[in-house]
């Protein structure tokens, strides 16, 4: 396939790609091959930008991430990150243009930057999932959804769906240093919470640092989609 194709997307279980990119990089330098664009969609960036180092300079390549799933029926204007291999700008620009004339709308972020932003954005909201998961599964769900409101009914759909994530894809995205890492900063800030819940004052000055956090017109713009998505929602 590597001799065969111009264009190489790299598309494989998180866990995996970095150790396909490391092939593609040996048989690359094997048989001397230039002229080829590649290109990974992993949802994190630190391993395989490893494998690109080693990559000839006569072969264009890049990482990218998708900013949106699988059911997604038409590309254009959906957007993508991507990020440059060390030293290697023209490359960048080479598969950025490229995406483009798909639809696609692409920002450039550093891969340093977007694990970090990706630990909050995906591997955050699935762990709390889990959390949430496994909070519930020593009670009977039956009498809980029996005498459920929304908020609860919002968060068990979320929690569903997060468990039903292919049990590789969870494996390869939280077990991991990121994931220990986020792991560990929500620890501390539920330890934060617990202490804060124990004084009436203190939780209510946390409530009130948060809410100054946000403006109002968002708080009442996030309560009118909450509303809005679960009106919909059958549960």
């Amino acid at each position: 396939i590597v001799k065969q194709s111009d264009v190489l997307l790299i598309a494989t279980s998180l866990g995996k790609v970095p150790e396909v990119a490391e092939k593609i990089g040996e048989i690359l330098r094997k048989n001397r091959m230039e002229g080829k664009v590649i290109f990974d969609i992993a949802s994190l960036k630190k391993e395989v930008m490893k494998a690109y180092k080693k990559y000839p300079e006569g072969v264009k390549i890049a990482s990218v991430h998708p900013l949106f799933g699988p059911g997604v029926k038409e590309l254009r204007g959906q957007k993508a990150l991507i990020m440059q291999v060390k030293d290697r700008r023209e490359d960048v620009v080479i598969v950025k243009k490229l995406l483009e004339e798909t639809g696609l709308i692409i920002e450039e972020i550093e891969p340093e930057m977007h694990d970090r932003v990706m630990q909050y954005v995906i591997l955050l909201p699935h762990i709390v999932g889990l959390l949430f998961a496994k909070t519930i599964s020593g009670v009977n769900i039956k009498d809980l959804k029996k005498y459920a409101g929304t908020s609860f009914k919002f968060l068990n759909t979320y929690a569903m769906f997060v468990v039903g994530e292919k049990p590789d894809f969870l494996v390869d995205l939280l077990a991991n240093r990121d994931g220990l890492e986020v792991c560990k900063e929500l620890e501390e800030n539920l330890k934060d919470l617990r202490n804060k819940l124990e004084d009436s004052s203190l939780f209510l000055e946390l409530v009130n640092e948060l809410k100054g956090l946000i403006d109002t017109r968002e708080i009442d713009e996030a309560r009118e989609k909450f509303y809005n998505i679960t009106a919909k929602m059958k549960f």
